[in-house]
């Protein structure tokens, strides 16, 4: 199952820090919700001081503040 939210009206500006920390306490209410133990979080950090390594998405592990799995995609 594939679901997809946009930031739109949610605070996501480039003056604003690191996305990923709120990222992962929304998505742990999503999985909370849906009685599912991991997800998927990818990220689109797109603040002007941010350094860009590579073209495509770096690709990590991560876990939600309860403690759920996720695999973070970070762009």
């Amino acid at each position: 199952m594939v679901d997809c939210e946009y930031g739109i009206g949610r605070g996501r500006r480039p003056r604003q820090g690191n996305p990923l920390k709120d990222g992962l306490a929304q998505l742990d209410e999503y999985l909370s919700r849906l009685g599912l133990d991991s997800g998927t979080l990818m990220i689109f950090d797109r603040r002007p001081n941010v350094l860009r390594k590579r073209p495509n998405p770096e690709i990590s592990r991560s876990t939600t503040p309860e403690g759920r799995d996720v695999t973070l995609f970070h762009a």
